[in-house]
């Protein structure tokens, strides 16, 4: 799911549990430069095994790993940011949605993932 500006995703910086707390003694997960294309993206979410890329305004982009959010080292996004990325990647139905409403909620399958 795709998030305009205005909301934000709150995360804890305290680890919750021994395996959020070695996630965060080895570091968070390398991020593609600021202008890499969304697929540089699905990469790294194929690479750390995770079911979803989380960008919103306002936080670094964040996977979801076997149900726990972590923050990647990417910078912190904002609105226009989101939708530099996301955009080009969305069907037309999606785009207006996502320009019209601040939201949009899509799937992009990526070959051999």
């Amino acid at each position: 799911m795709l998030h305009a500006p205005a909301r934000l995703l709150r995360m804890s910086h305290e680890p919750l549990n021994d395996l959020d707390r070695l996630a965060s003694e080895l570091g968070s997960p390398a991020a593609p430069a600021a202008d890499a294309p969304l697929g540089r993206w699905f990469e790294l979410m194929a690479e750390r095994r995770a079911s979803d890329l989380i960008l919103v305004a306002g936080e670094p982009p964040t996977l979801r790993i076997d149900g726990h959010l972590v923050r990647t080292a990417g910078d912190v996004l904002d609105g226009d940011d989101v939708f530099a990325l996301v955009t080009p990647e969305l069907a037309p139905h999606a785009q207006r949605a996502f320009a019209e409403h601040g939201i949009a909620d899509a799937a992009i399958k990526v070959p051999g993932a």
